[in-house]
């Protein structure tokens, strides 16, 4: 009684992609909620797929002002970064990734494109929180979901509407 306790926070971890995911093309959604209480402190990530480090990811990301960001990050190097939406409390997140063909969108908006860039090795998919950066996400998943293949510009705007 009256004694403050912390916890910690709540993460999933799928070690195991195989059979499902395409190492060359293909595209993640999450649709969660974005607690703004922490910004300018850090960055929180929605859901990751990468090699357990923050040297190889694409994954969603809040950014410390509020943004919503979409990457792609292969050793260590930015590949695709982009800037999705301005701060949202809901978001609807949809990334397609091939080589040299990058699209993102959130909430229904137009697709925002890369044509340059390599697609990373990864073998993990976290929710909640990127490996290696320890950014955790305050707020709430509702929904997952990863596509084998690259969606179109016009389906990513469907996914997210």
């Amino acid at each position: 009684d009256g004694s403050q306790v912390t916890r910690a926070a709540d993460v999933c971890v799928v070690n195991t992609l195989s059979p499902w995911y395409n190492a060359s093309e293909g595209a993640l959604f999450a649709d969660c909620s974005l607690l703004f209480a922490e910004i300018g402190t850090t960055n929180q990530h929605a859901a990751a797929l990468s090699d357990g480090s923050f040297n190889n990811y694409l994954a969603f990301r809040k950014q410390s002002d509020g943004r919503m960001r979409a990457q792609s990050i292969v050793g260590g190097a930015i590949q695709f970064n982009a800037d999705i939406g301005a701060a949202v409390t809901n978001a609807r997140a949809a990334m397609s990734y091939k080589l040299n063909d990058f699209a993102a969108s959130l909430n229904g908006g137009p697709a925002v494109l890369d044509a340059v860039g390599t697609v990373p090795l990864v073998n993990t998919l976290t929710i909640g929180w990127l490996p290696g950066a320890g950014q955790y996400l305050n707020g709430h998943i509702r929904s997952i979901q990863y596509f084998p293949r690259r969606l179109s510009n016009a389906e990513l705007q469907q996914v997210t509407a």
